[in-house]
C-alpha cells in the first residue's frame, strides 16, 4: 500500500521497528494508524490463539459512547479521546461497512434526588463539546420509549452500538493489508532494555524466540502491568480485573417489554471503592468525596440493543436487548463464570423498566475490564526510565469508542521519539 502524507506526520525510518504487545482494539488501532505513516517494521504480539478470543475488545456491551460522563477535572484523557473517538469510529464503520447504528441514549432520573446528578452529567457533556445533548421531560422520553419510566432524562443522540468482533476483525484485516505483521500465540515472557531498544523473549507453545526492537508499545490489557514491570521493576501501576456480567431478553416477547432500541441508562451514582454498593448521597456530598478520590462514579446497569447484519449486509437491530453490566472486583483475569442471579438485574432496572422479570431473562455474556488501581483516567505515557517504551494501562471503558483517537495520539508520541 502506498505511503502518503496524512494529517499527522510521515516518518522515514525504514530500518527501524516497532513492537506492539497486545492485539485488541487499542493495539490494532495503534498499528492501523502507524502503518499508514511509518516505513519501518511493525510487529504485533498477541498471546491468544485468535485475535477475537476472550478479551475486553470482544466481551463488552458494544456501546459507542458519546463522552457525557468523563469530567475533565478527573479524566481528561477519557473526556478528549471519547468525544474524538466517537466521531472517528462512526466514520470508520461507514467507510469499512462495520455493523453499527446511531441509536441515541436516554439517561433517566426516577427520583428528585437524581436530578442534580443528571444536571452534572449535562454540564460534563457541554464542557466536553458533546453535540446536541439536552434535558428532556417524561413526555419526550415516552414518544420514543413508552415502556421507560422517569421524571426527567438526558437525550444524547450521538450514542450508538457496534458489533465489537466485526470492528476488531476489520482492523485486523487493514493492519495486515498495510503490511504490519501479527503473531498470535505469542506470549511475552521477558523484555531486557538495551543501550538502544530492547531484547524481547516470546514463548509460543514450547518454542522460545528472542528478537531486538527499537520501540515497544504496551497494549497488553489485563497483563499491561506485568509487561510494564518487565521493563521497569518500579512500575507503579497495578491492574485490578473487574468482571462485568450481562443478561438479555427479547423486546418482542410482549408489548410491555418493547423498546425502540435506544441505549437506556440510569442516572450515574456513587459507589464506595472498598465495600461496594450504591452510595445514597445528595449530589453536593457526592461531589466533595468524588473530587477527593474517596468515592467512585458508576454508570449503572443499563439496556443496550444488539446489532446484526442480514444477508444483504443491511445493519438492523436485533430483537435482543442486553442488561448489564453487573460489576464485581473479586475475580481472576480469566473468570468468565456468571456469579449474579437474574433477580439482581431485575432489581437494578425495575425503577425505570418496571415490567421486566426473571422469567424474561437469559444469561448473555461476561467480560473483564482492565482497571488501573487508583487511576480513574487512561494511563498513556512513556516509561520514565525508557522513553522508547510506551505504556497504555487501565484502558477500560470507553476504550473501544476511544480506540482510533488513542491510535492517533500514540502516533504523536512515537513521532517525538524519532525527532
Amino acid at each position: 500500500m502506498e505511503k502518503k502524507l496524512c494529517d499527522m506526520f510521515y516518518i522515514m525510518k525504514p530500518n527501524q521497528n516497532i513492537t506492539i504487545v497486545g492485539a485488541g482494539v487499542v493495539g490494532l488501532s495503534i498499528a492501523y494508524e502507524l502503518s499508514k505513516v511509518f516505513d519501518g517494521e511493525i510487529n504485533l504480539l498477541e498471546k491468544n490463539e485468535k485475535i477475537s478470543d476472550d478479551n475486553q475488545s470482544t466481551r463488552n456491551s458494544g456501546v459507542i459512547h458519546a463522552g457525557i460522563y468523563y469530567d475533565q477535572r478527573i479524566m481528561p484523557k477519557k473526556a478528549a479521546f471519547c468525544v474524538t473517538g466517537n466521531r472517528l469510529l462512526y466514520e470508520f464503520c461507514a467507510t469499512y461497512k462495520v455493523a453499527h447504528k446511531r441509536v441515541g441514549k436516554f439517561v433517566v432520573a426516577t427520583s428528585p434526588d437524581e436530578i442534580d446528578y443528571l444536571a452534572d452529567t449535562l454540564r460534563i457533556a457541554r464542557e466536553n463539546n458533546v453535540p446536541d445533548v439536552r434535558m428532556v421531560d417524561t413526555g419526550f422520553v415516552k414518544k420514543y420509549e413508552p415502556n421507560i419510566n422517569c421524571i426527567a432524562a438526558l437525550y444524547c443522540p450521538s450514542s450508538g452500538v457496534i458489533d465489537p468482533v466485526g470492528y476488531l476483525k476489520k482492523l485486523h484485516g487493514l493492519v495486515k493489508q498495510n503490511h504490519a505483521a501479527i503473531y498470535t500465540k505469542s506470549h511475552v515472557i521477558d523484555i531486557l532494555p538495551q543501550k538502544q531498544g530492547f531484547k524481547v523473549t516470546v514463548q509460543s507453545g514450547d518454542h522460545l524466540e528472542t528478537f531486538d526492537t527499537d520501540i515497544i508499545i504496551n497494549c497488553a490489557g489485563l497483563n499491561s502491568d506485568i509487561i510494564a514491570t518487565l521493563v521497569n521493576p518500579e512500575n507503579p501501576y497495578e491492574i485490578i480485573p473487574m468482571k462485568g456480567e450481562a443478561v438479555k431478553f427479547l423486546r418482542t416477547q410482549n408489548p410491555d417489554l418493547f423498546t425502540s432500541g435506544m441505549n437506556i441508562y440510569p442516572t450515574p451514582h456513587g459507589v464506595y471503592p472498598e465495600k461496594g454498593g450504591k452510595a445514597n448521597l445528595l449530589f453536593a456530598e457526592f461531589e466533595k468525596l468524588y473530587l477527593k478520590g474517596l468515592i467512585k462514579k458508576t454508570l449503572g446497569v443499563h439496556l443496550t440493543p444488539l446489532v446484526q447484519k442480514d444477508q444483504t449486509a443491511q445493519v438492523t437491530l436485533s430483537d435482543e436487548i442486553s442488561i448489564g453490566p453487573a460489576m464485581s472486583a473479586d475475580c481472576g483475569k480469566q473468570s468468565y463464570a456468571h456469579t449474579f442471579d437474574k433477580n439482581y438485574y431485575v432489581q437494578r432496572v425495575r425503577s425505570f423498566f418496571p415490567h421486566i422479570s426473571e422469567a424474561h431473562l437469559d444469561f448473555y455474556q461476561t467480560g473483564i475490564l482492565a482497571m488501573a488501581k487508583g487511576q480513574p483516567d487512561f494511563v498513556i505515557e512513556k516509561d520514565p526510565n525508557h522513553e522508547n517504551f510506551i505504556n497504555l494501562i487501565g484502558i477500560d471503558s470507553p476504550g473501544l469508542t476511544s480506540s482510533l483517537a488513542i491510535g492517533k495520539y500514540v502516533c504523536e508520541i512515537v513521532k517525538t521519539i524519532y525527532q
